[in-house]
């Protein structure tokens, strides 16, 4: 059970419209799920902070489909899959609600909107990253980051770099903190050289 539907559970028994009665049947049940292919945990969530992810790899669909929708009757939402196949895709389609990146790899099954807290910069030097960097900016996006995406950024100067960071940060006021931490991140980095 994640957090926030721990507290609405709760709130639901404080204000009269859950019995506590309800609330014991909910919380005494087992931690986690064997469904003979795979056990889901689902207090992962209350415990790491974030639900179970799922690694789509080496998996069935219907062993994805299997473990997705009893984390879903467990109240989960923006369920990981990770190094999910276009052909594994393909197979999963209409069984359960889910956003796919096909340049990621990855799904957000049963996605739900969350509040968006602190800022996060995905940054690659190149073109071959950008499989790897969009997995990591969807992963930050499902779990609530806002995410300034700077790809290609270069190896060979700071220039390509400098302009990301005038677009993404300087001509949006919102996270210039972010943008200081990372200049004087950069800048130190280059005294130290």
């Amino acid at each position: 059970m994640e957090e926030r539907e721990l507290l609405k559970l709760l709130r639901e028994v404080q204000a009269g419209t859950a019995a506590p009665e309800e609330a014991v049947r909910i919380l005494s049940r087992s931690t986690f799920e064997d469904l003979g292919y795979a056990k889901v945990d689902h207090h992962r969530a209350s415990r790491q902070g974030a639900a179970e992810v799922i690694f789509g790899q080496g998996k069935e669909p219907d062993q994805i489909e299997g473990i997705v929708r009893s984390m879903v009757e467990r109240g989960a939402g923006n369920i990981l899959i990770t190094r999910l196949s276009g052909e594994k895709e393909e197979k999963l389609r209409g069984r359960f609600p889910y956003r796919y990146s096909a340049a990621a790899r990855l799904a957000v099954a049963n996605p739900v909107e969350i509040p968006l807290t602190g800022s996060v910069a995905v940054v690659s030097a190149g073109t071959s990253d950008l499989a790897v960097c969009e997995e990591a900016a969807l992963t930050a996006e499902a779990l609530g980051s806002r995410v300034h995406r700077i790809y290609d950024a270069g190896v060979a100067g700071l220039h390509r770099l400098l302009e990301a960071i005038v677009h993404q940060f300087i001509l949006d006021p919102g996270p210039q903190r972010f943008l200081i931490r990372l200049i004087r991140t950069v800048h130190n980095l280059s005294s130290s050289n």
